[in-house]
């Protein structure tokens, strides 16, 4: 979906192969309450990616857009409320670039933190630089983006922070060490920040998707393997990035002012106990 697309006047929200449902944007925007608001997306050329970004720019809000690979960004219409910035979020070169494009208007209201990196392999072919890199994108890529962002969010007196974290830290799972330790470092992160930044007035959330159908996670899993998973799900169905989007931009929402350091799983009620 790109963003002509909602411009088209309504949302239309992936079903399990039925019909589609369709939300009016007048009905959306008030709700969120995101009309002006500055943000930053960091991981947003993925497919999850995208659908936050479509989300945002319609509910009238002004994006850093940040991902290392934009190719998938700059396909879409532009739009004066986007900024795409060409960076890694893992590195402390990318949070210099990030800081620079919210230098002006020196205002960051929320920042969404998407990037993370979900090879599959198991614990004994994993090297240490395998992990490393599993880590820096879907770890140090919170830290150094929080890091990049939070002085302007106390010079505006509150903040939101939604970090995209993962279930699979629940049950765990057995080809994806790495990417389960870091989502879990996530959480970790999330609940301590949001002890230190709630008297600054700023929250601190995850997100924490089931596996969400995208070409990454087909590539990575496999069809058969996916079907497995979505049978055991209270509602029996894939989870599609659009599922997702509603969760994070509920957190980042004025909705949710008084909700911090919680884990919002999203993965049609397979698991029930965090």
């Amino acid at each position: 979906m790109g963003i002509d697309e909602l411009d088209s006047g309504a949302r239309k929200v992936a079903g399990a192969g039925e019909a589609d449902m369709e939300y009016p944007n007048h009905e959306i925007e008030p709700l969120l309450g995101l009309h002006g608001r500055v943000l930053v997306l960091a991981g947003a050329s993925g497919s999850i990616g995208r659908q936050i970004l479509d989300r945002l720019t319609k509910a009238g809000a002004t994006v850093r857009a940040v991902d290392r690979d934009v190719s998938a960004l700059r396909t879409n219409p532009a739009s004066e409320r986007i900024l795409v910035v060409e960076a890694d979020a893992g590195n402390e070169a990318g949070a210099s670039s990030v800081q620079e494009a919210v230098s002006r208007p020196r205002r960051v209201d929320i920042l969404i933190n998407n990037a993370g990196y979900l090879p599959t392999q198991t614990f004994d072919a994993i090297s240490y630089s395998e992990w490393s890199e599993v880590v820096r994108i879907s770890l140090d890529s919170v830290f150094l983006m929080t890091g990049a962002v939070l002085p302007l969010m106390r010079q505006g007196g509150s903040g939101r922070f939604v970090n995209v974290g993962s279930a699979s830290l629940f049950r765990g799972v057995a080809d994806g060490v790495h990417y389960v330790a870091a989502k879990a470092g996530v959480i970790g992160f999330s609940r301590s920040l949001a002890r230190a930044l709630g008297p600054e007035g700023i929250t601190v959330n995850v997100v924490a998707p089931g596996l969400t159908t995208t070409p990454a996670t087909l590539g990575f899993f496999g069809k058969e393997r996916i079907a497995a998973m979505d049978a055991g799900r209270s509602v029996p169905r894939s989870i599609q990035p659009n599922d997702v989007v509603g969760a994070v931009l509920f957190l980042a929402s004025p909705m949710a002012d008084f909700i911090t350091g919680q884990v919002l799983v999203v993965d049609g009620g397979s698991m029930m106990n965090n």
